[in-house]
Formats: C-alpha cells, sequence, structure tokens
C-alpha cells in the first residue's frame, strides 16, 4: 500500500467535491436554456452557412410544422427541399444577399409542414461571423399563418 503525502487525501477530495459542484451548475444551466428555447412560441435554429444544414433545431418544430427536431438536423437540405416551391428561389436567395452581405435579417416565406399544410414562417435571422466571415445562422422562426389568414380575409372584404 501506498502512503500518500500529508493533504494529499484533502486536496484530491477538494477537487473532487469542486468538480461535482461545476457539473451540477452545469446540468442546472443547461436544464434552464432547454427550458427557455424549448418553450418560446417559435421554432429557435442554429445552421452552418457552408452546408445550410440545421445543427440546433428546438423541440416546437414539431409542434408547428409536424418534422422531428431530429429530421431537421440530419436532412441534408431540409429547409429548401420544405420551402414552398413559389417561395423557394427567392426565399434562398434573400437570404444568401444579406448573408453575404454580412447582416442580420428578416422575412416571410410558407413552409409545407409533414401534413401537407402550408405554414407562413416569419424567419428571423442573425448571421454569425467567424474572422468577419459569416459561419453560422440563428434564428427563430414564427408561425404568422393566422395573421395572413385575417389579412387575405380583410383584402376580400376591402374588394368584395
Amino acid at each position: 500500500s501506498q502512503v500518500l503525502p500529508d493533504g494529499t487525501l484533502l486536496s484530491i477530495i477538494r477537487d473532487l467535491t469542486e468538480r461535482m459542484a461545476i457539473q451540477e451548475q452545469l446540468r442546472i444551466s443547461n436544464d434552464n436554456y432547454s427550458g427557455l428555447v424549448n418553450t418560446i412560441e417559435g421554432i429557435v435554429w442554429e445552421a452552418d452557412v457552408k452546408t445550410t444544414q440545421f445543427n440546433f433545431v428546438s423541440m416546437q418544430a414539431e409542434q408547428i410544422l409536424g418534422y422531428p427536431a431530429q429530421q431537421w438536423i440530419t436532412e441534408k437540405d431540409f429547409w429548401p427541399n420544405h420551402v414552398h416551391e413559389a417561395d423557394r428561389e427567392w426565399a434562398i436567395s434573400y437570404c444568401a444577399k444579406y448573408t453575404k452581405e454580412k447582416k442580420s435579417h428578416d422575412f416571410e416565406y410558407r413552409m409545407i409542414a409533414a401534413d401537407g399544410r402550408i405554414v407562413w414562417l416569419r424567419d428571423i435571422v442573425s448571421v454569425i461571423l467567424e474572422n468577419d466571415v459569416p459561419v453560422k445562422w440563428r434564428g427563430i422562426m414564427i408561425d404568422i399563418t393566422e395573421r395572413k389568414i385575417i389579412e387575405k380575409g380583410l383584402e376580400d372584404y376591402k374588394f368584395a
């Protein structure tokens, strides 16, 4: 059996106690973050600029569009493939233009839900830079379908 110098065991116990406290603080912080992000009335997301692939999508994605968050992350070209055909080209160009200019932006477009419904979204996008180069987008997609239906109804009413 090996004999430890005086205070070594106490030092080891102190280190372990500190590490356990830090891990517990990190767990609590992660729980708080998850609780915050997953209760926002919108899809909180992050994607890679080069690949356009999502690397984070909040749980609201499934509630709003019906696709599991994991599908958003694993399916290559998820976003462009699910943007409504009539909005696809301009929405991708719009996002690319502002990204190239390193500017945050927001826009409204339609996506096709898993059940075939058309869902109008307002997408508020931040362009994240590293060394002055766009590397990530972070944003929130807010379901504005009800507002669009009301606006359409008012337009029809005005001109009827």
